[in-house]
């Protein structure tokens, strides 16, 4: 299988965006556990999509994405019921993975990632239990986000595990992504939750100390991580330190004090990273 778009819908013409917002033209492909109205739901296996009725009603974060301007251009396969963490399927075959072919594109969430890898979609929809967005993002090249269980509707979605269930989304581009989970997490009119923020190109991954435990990772998990705690007004000591090897992080303890909070903004800001 080369189309990562289920092949029971017919061909669909090229959208024509019908919405302003910060979304208006950009592409969604989702993950066919996700009710589209007036499209089947099939899960991943032929049983269910012969045996279940087509939805009359988007779920509630398909709503809020396309409410942003973005238009639908496919449902997407996926792993059977969303179980594996793969990609395959064995009643439909396996996407190919554009950014390593000859390689599985990983799973559950495979077709969104191959969408959005091929150029197909800007935003991939999926679903990550434990692990079903994050891993075909990594086999994809691709940026992909598992926000907070509870953070985002689950309701119009197949479910496989409620309490670890959680729709998520799949980019190619920190930017896209950005914009689509603050339209999936809060909705149309909601102010910007990173106002001014940009991550440079280049720029070297992230040393967080949290816990006691160093954990390497890409540069804008510690930069949202300060703007969440401060909107949050959580009483956090915020420390900024430059690490020559890992590039900046951000370390937390348990001491409110205002003037390393100051301190972070300072150093964000001087490292261009606020504007």
């Amino acid at each position: 299988m080369t189309d990562p778009f289920v092949d029971w819908l017919p061909p669909q013409a090229p959208p024509t965006p019908t919405r302003d917002g910060p979304l208006r033209g950009l592409r969604l492909a989702v993950k066919d556990i996700v009710d589209v109205a007036g499209l089947p739901t099939g899960a991943g296996h032929p049983d269910w999509l012969a045996t279940h009725p087509v939805p009359q009603r988007s779920a509630p974060v398909v709503d809020r994405i396309t409410d942003a301007g973005a238009v639908i251009v496919g449902k997407t396969y996926t792993d059977e019921f969303a179980y594996s963490m793969f990609g395959s399927n064995a009643h439909y075959g396996t996407p190919v993975n554009p950014a390593a072919p000859g390689h599985l594109p990983g799973g559950s969430s495979s077709g969104s990632a191959v969408a959005v890898a091929a150029g197909l979609a800007d935003i991939g929809l999926g679903t990550d239990t434990a692990g079903s967005v994050r891993i075909p993002a990594s086999w994809c090249g691709l940026y992909g986000l598992r926000p907070t269980h509870d953070r985002a509707s689950r309701e119009g979605i197949v479910a496989l595990a409620p309490s670890f269930d959680v729709p998520g989304l799949l980019c190619a581009g920190l930017a896209t992504l950005r914009l689509a989970a603050t339209a999936m997490l809060d909705g149309v009119g909601v102010a910007d939750p990173a106002p001014g923020l940009r991550v440079p190109e280049g720029t070297p991954p992230v040393f967080l100390v949290h816990g006691g435990e160093d954990i390497v990772s890409p540069p804008e998990h510690s930069i949202f991580m300060y703007l969440a705690l401060k909107r949050a007004g959580v009483a956090t000591e915020l420390h900024v330190y430059a690490n020559t090897t890992h590039g900046f992080g951000v370390r937390a303890s348990d001491r409110p004090h205002s003037t390393w909070t100051k301190a972070c903004e300072a150093w964000l800001r001087n490292q261009g990273l606020l504007r």
